[in-house]
């Protein structure tokens, strides 16, 4: 099928240019808490002709542009430096939501909607988004830009994997909508779009292929084949503007728990995450709805679980942190319809009283086990599916820990110098190579001595390690 060009099927209403300081001010800066953004002006469009019209007179003057949504990325990606900014803040709607007869759904949405809204409409409809980032406020065009993902990209898979359409804008105006499967190449391969006019633009494809690991978001997506519409994913802004985007949803799982763990030191808690990813990978390949279904694990060093008890975090959540606490792991674990039933509540008393009960069909029951056998039922925060509110407060805590980050250095640079920002890794390995680097990246830290969090998704081997520096000199260490 040919590839083409559109152009908007309508005119442009009047877009207002504002350069307002004081209003400029509130888009100088994402969450890495860069110093130094400037911008020219800003642009909110509400429409995708409006965006249209304002790319292309933006490449007749020669302009650069920078898209953002609600600039809570923590590379600095998000930060204007001399840029136009083009704010998709208004584009914030979902246009259909539709459910499947054989399960499952779709929904039609603008760049601009936050996850949080997406998710409470897709609720209303017994739908779920899954691979949505751990920070809910980001808005849907700058996680589909990044490939983001969040803590149940283990289960899921990450942000591309759910995307079935996109309409982007070009930096011409012109507009590309790609439809999942329609356009696949090879890699290294001539392509050409056809613009309106009878003119084409002729692009080659990278031809590399990005590791195969369950996140990646370093350079442009390339396979040995490559759907188009993969290569408009994650490319962070620079090939276009999504305007409208269509995802994939699932049914609702039926039920779910969550909880927090503390363990005394960093390698049982990795031992746990492992155990528990064998066992729920296990129960997804048999479809056991009687097994463990761990869908999110979550790792905060001792660091990170310092930085809480330091600021008041945990009590502000109503988390106990124990003395004894090397390790957190967070967790999420769905449950069947068939896991629910009368005998939960003494088998788990039983559990917690030191017997062993016969656990064959109670999922919720093995896992209160195994945490007996780590020696962290005593200090588990756990809250049972009709516990919204703590399980909230749960997700809170763990998202606690990078918002307590990029409030220190916020402060940081107020107190010790202006040029500070935030030195942070996004680091994966295949899991059977996670203890490798952890055990790299505090070498590496401590021989620097400097002052250092770590934390991220461990069921993906994924963590980020953040540089709390205090000088300029420090940033440039850390870099090293």
């Amino acid at each position: 099928m040919n590839i083409r060009t559109q152009i908007p099927n309508k005119e442009s209403e009047k877009l207002q240019i504002i350069t307002d300081p004081d209003i400029l001010a509130g888009y100088l800066e994402d969450s890495a808490r860069t110093p130094g953004g400037w911008a020219k002006g800003l642009v909110r469009p509400d429409t995708e002709a409006q965006i249209s019209a304002f790319l292309r007179n933006s490449l007749k003057q020669n302009h650069t542009v920078l898209p953002v949504g609600a600039q809570t990325s923590l590379t600095a990606g998000g930060t204007p430096f001399g840029d136009w900014i083009l704010s998709t803040e208004k584009m914030n709607t979902i246009k259909k939501i539709e459910k499947k007869t054989g399960g499952g759904g779709t929904v039609v949405c603008e760049p601009g909607l936050p996850l949080l809204e997406l998710q409470k409409e897709v609720r209303k409809h017994g739908l779920f988004y899954p691979p949505a980032p751990t920070y809910d406020l980001a808005f849907l065009g700058g996680t589909i830009s990044t490939n983001a993902s969040g803590s149940a990209a283990f289960k899921y898979g990450t942000t591309r994997d759910w995307v079935k359409r996109v309409r982007m804008v070009l930096a011409s105006g012109e507009i590309l909508e790609v439809i999942r499967g329609e356009h696949v190449f090879r890699s290294g391969q001539k392509v050409s779009i056809e613009r309106p006019g009878g003119n084409t633009y002729e692009i080659i494809l990278p031809n590399y292929s990005v590791p195969e690991l369950r996140k990646i978001s370093g350079g442009y997506f390339a396979r040995l084949e490559t759907d188009l519409i993969d290569l408009l994913i994650g490319s962070e802004g620079t090939l276009g503007v999504f305007s409208e985007i269509e995802l994939e949803l699932i049914d609702l799982p039926f039920s779910q728990v969550s909880g927090i763990a503390f363990f005394d030191s960093e390698e049982k808690a990795v031992s746990f995450a492992e155990t528990v990813r064998e066992i729920s990978k296990k129960t997804w390949q048999e479809k056991d709805p009687y097994a463990i279904d761990i869908r999110a694990i979550e790792f905060m060093d001792n660091a990170a679980l310092n930085l809480l008890v330091e600021r008041g975090k945990n009590k502000e959540l109503r988390v106990n942190i124990p003395s004894f606490a090397g390790t957190g792991i967070y967790f999420e674990m769905e449950l069947s319809k068939e896991a629910i039933n009368e005998e939960t509540e003494t088998l788990l008393e039983k559990v917690w009283e030191g017997m062993t009960p016969d656990v064959e069909n109670n999922p919720l029951a093995k896992l209160f086990l195994l945490f007996r056998e780590y020696n962290v039922l005593e200090s588990l925060e756990f809250a049972f599916p009709e516990e919204t509110e703590t399980q909230e407060r749960f997700r809170k805590f763990r998202e606690a820990v990078p918002e307590t980050v990029s409030e220190i250095i916020k402060e940081n640079q107020n107190h010790y110098d202006h040029s500070i920002s935030k030195v942070a890794f996004d680091l994966i390995v295949p899991f059977e190579k996670f203890r490798a680097l952890l055990g790299i990246c505090r070498q590496k830290l401590d021989e620097q001595k400097l002052d250092y969090a770590i934390w991220g998704h461990i069921s993906d081997g994924n963590i980020h390690p953040n540089i709390l520096a205090i000088s300029e000199q420090q940033m440039i260490e850390a870099r090293k």
